[in-house]
């Protein structure tokens, strides 16, 4: 239902704009609440990973007035879920916030202020601030949060909660990229897709008469792709330790190497691209699709990142435009395709939502992210040669 409501509200939303557009002969965008003016923003600092179990919130206004909190958990997509609400607390000036993920106690200026029910459903999480001033001015602000995982299997609950919502929803449109670059660049079979996961994109090429098959490290995800497309078309694999399955090595060399959204997983990320190229023969074209290191909210946002949010993300700041630059010919492959694209952040809190609603909005940034080589993705395409 909430996604419901969000997509008619886009659509409501677009189809104002247009109009508004066209009258005004100008491009007209529809700003959230807290563009409108600072007055409107409680002042605050807080990181948007959460790690040793503890969130300190640094609030920073000035004024004198009454302070409300709560904690929303997300449901699907949305952080509508409320999971804890404080008493009205007198605030007389910057002081600190906390909340103890391990006993779920919370203080504002070291004063108890409440104890918030654990363990927490999801990983990510938002507090709503609400801050009425004696002066009459009342601010707001959401602020968005995760708690940082290591070293945890890649199993259902990865593909299910964990990392994504629901991974086969939403792989969807990525599989309509990698088969567009098919197209556009003929591809041949054998295909090989490595971090194959749950067998989506495998079962797209069968579709346009591709022959593929995949590796990929998690169990789980193979069991998956047997069960939709039968024995004999993904094997368990960690490229990076372990040696090619013997049924794998009987089909190549292979004419097309799919590496989407996997390269930055690999803890030492161009020695498996030469372990796999050693499969590949003289033409082959390599897909590949990856994370940014070199991005603009990499650099505006550092540890922050959503590129950490992934704890599998191993090798996520060895791969960027400069090193897939450098290290690709050295390899033995020939850049024909390479392109930057997309502001990446999950954070709700709106000092981060404002770049994704840019990028949305405004063809010139887009432009700008792509020609500076600053988008959080890379698409590639190469030749082995």
């Amino acid at each position: 239902m909430n996604q419901l409501k969000s997509q008619f509200r886009t659509w409501f939303k677009n189809d104002l704009l247009t109009v508004v557009s066209r009258l005004a002969r100008r491009h007209v965008v529809l700003l959230p609440a807290e563009a409108d003016s600072d007055d409107k923003i409680f002042p605050l600092q807080v990181p948007y990973r959460v790690e040793e179990q503890t969130l300190t919130v640094h609030l920073k206004g000035q004024e004198v007035g009454q302070l409300m909190v709560m904690l929303f958990t997300y449901e699907q997509h949305f952080p509508t879920k409320l999971l804890w609400t404080s008493t009205r607390r007198a605030y007389s000036g910057p002081c600190t916030l906390t909340f103890n993920l391990q006993n779920g106690t919370v203080t504002l200026a070291d004063q108890a202020w409440g104890q918030i029910p654990l363990p927490l459903p999801a990983r990510r999480f938002c507090l709503r601030f609400s801050f009425s001033a004696v002066s009459g001015q009342n601010r707001e602000r959401l602020t968005g949060h995760y708690l940082l995982v290591s070293n945890q299997a890649v199993e259902e609950q990865y593909f299910h909660g964990d990392n994504y919502v629901d991974y086969d929803a939403q792989s969807v449109s990525v599989h309509s990229e990698v088969l567009h670059l098919a197209r556009q660049y003929g591809i041949q079979s054998p295909v090989l897709e490595v971090g194959c996961a749950t067998g989506g994109l495998l079962a797209a090429l069968d579709a346009i008469g591709l022959s593929a098959v995949g590796l990929d490290k998690s169990e789980w995800a193979i069991q998956q792709v047997v069960r939709r497309l039968g024995i004999d078309r993904a094997w368990r694999c960690d490229v990076e330790r372990e040696p090619f399955p013997e049924a794998l090595l009987q089909r190549h060399p292979f004419r097309t190497l799919v590496l989407w959204s996997v390269f930055e997983h690999f803890s030492e990320p161009f020695a498996a691209l030469t372990k796999l190229t050693s499969l590949c023969t003289k033409g082959t074209t390599l897909l590949l699709d990856t994370t940014n290191a070199q991005s603009l909210m990499h650099t505006l946002f550092g540890s922050q990142w959503e590129g950490y949010f992934d704890w599998t993300h191993h090798g996520i700041e060895q791969v960027s435009v400069q090193s897939l630059r450098e290290m690709l010919p050295q390899l033995g492959w020939r850049i024909e395709h390479l392109v930057t694209r997309h502001i990446w952040d999950g954070s709700t809190d709106p000092t981060h939502a404002l770049w994704r609603e840019w990028w949305d909005a405004d063809a010139r940034f887009r432009r700008f992210v792509v020609e500076r080589d600053v988008g959080d993705f890379i698409t590639c395409v190469a030749v082995k040669i």
